[in-house]
């Protein structure tokens, strides 16, 4: 079963605007949108219950995403290259959206990963 759009991108907008418009809701929705439990003393964050907020609100981004880019714009594309059967534009929309995802995630693990100090390793002067 695929997730319409329309429905992830309400209960944002739902979520966007009772913050925006709601000043005594701040409380509640700004949980939704950092994380929580923050350590002055060693300026970490630590793990909590309000991390599900977080956890959630970024289930419903990446569905609402996942499905907007599938029906919006590689189904059309699929359309667009001869597929013609619905079975095989869902299966194309699919794999598309897999292979996006993995290529966009790798390159930002590879990023994160290069520029982070490595242990042991002395800093050479540039």
């Amino acid at each position: 079963m695929r997730a319409p759009p329309g429905l992830s991108f309400n209960l944002l907008a739902l979520l966007f605007l009772a913050h925006s418009f709601f000043p005594k809701l701040r409380s509640h929705t700004t949980k939704f949108f950092s994380l929580g439990h923050y350590n002055p003393a060693t300026g970490k964050y630590g793990v909590g219950p309000n991390d599900t907020y977080l956890l959630v609100f970024c289930i419903v981004l990446f569905t609402g995403l996942r499905a907007s880019i599938m029906e919006y714009m590689l189904a059309p594309f699929a359309k667009s290259r001869g597929i013609a059967k619905r079975k095989a534009i869902t299966r194309f929309s699919e794999q598309a959206w897999l292979l996006i995802y993995y290529v966009f995630f790798w390159s930002l693990g590879v990023v994160g990963l290069a520029r982070r100090p490595r242990a042991g390793c002395v800093e050479l002067p540039s």
